[in-house]
């Protein structure tokens, strides 16, 4: 962002917890960023916090398959996310098609991309007419499961609530991507194999 902060009136907001939080925020200060980029924490409405957001920046060395990339591509946020493995950001993102992919460490290259989407705002909401991921909230995962066409649904609740909805879905034929652990009682690992080998 600092390569661009001159090109843009927009500002930087990074999300989250960690143990680099303060010192991010000396960071920031030290190379004349103080007021263009802001770090509020954790939010546990990320929907209301990102809505209004021009831009969604996934700079990750590492990722499975990002929730938050889906969140922002779900609101209809362009996107752009290093090209990280495991690959799930590639599997969301096809470059230059529906957002931007760019190597990891390649600091140039994200400026780029970041400063392309914020001037370029025709193309950006051509990316994100490509998204293809509508979001719908449900507060029961059942309901969510018996009423929409499902190919595959990604569990990444806490360990202990693995067990009942992987058996929920594989009773309904969907097939499940789930987070480790799977579980850890014995007991529910046989309850699991069993359900896979009832599924079709």
């Amino acid at each position: 962002f600092a390569l661009i902060k001159d090109k843009t009136d927009e500002n930087l907001v990074i999300y989250g917890e960690g143990g680099l939080h303060k010192a991010l925020e000396r960071y920031a200060e030290r190379i004349g960023l103080k007021g263009r980029v802001f770090l509020p924490g954790a939010t546990e409405d990320v929907p209301e916090a990102i809505k209004s957001a021009k831009l969604y920046v996934l700079p990750s060395y590492y990722e499975g398959m990002p929730n938050a990339l889906l969140e922002a591509m779900a609101m209809g946020i362009p996107c752009i996310s290093t090209d990280c493995p495991c690959g799930g950001p590639d599997y969301l993102i096809k470059d230059g098609e529906n957002g931007l992919l760019v190597r990891v460490g390649d600091v140039e290259g994200l400026a780029q991309a970041m400063e392309c989407l914020i001037t370029d705002r025709e193309k950006a909401e051509r990316f994100v007419a490509q998204h293809k991921i509508s979001s719908k909230i449900y507060t029961d995962y059942r309901q969510m499961l018996d009423k929409e066409e499902i190919d595959v649904v990604h569990i990444c609740t806490p360990h202990y609530l693995h067990a009942e909805m992987c058996i929920y879905a594989l009773n309904r034929n969907i097939n499940v991507l789930c987070e480790k652990p799977l579980c850890i009682k014995y007991e529910e690992i046989e309850d699991i194999l069993r359900a896979v080998d009832s599924s079709e």
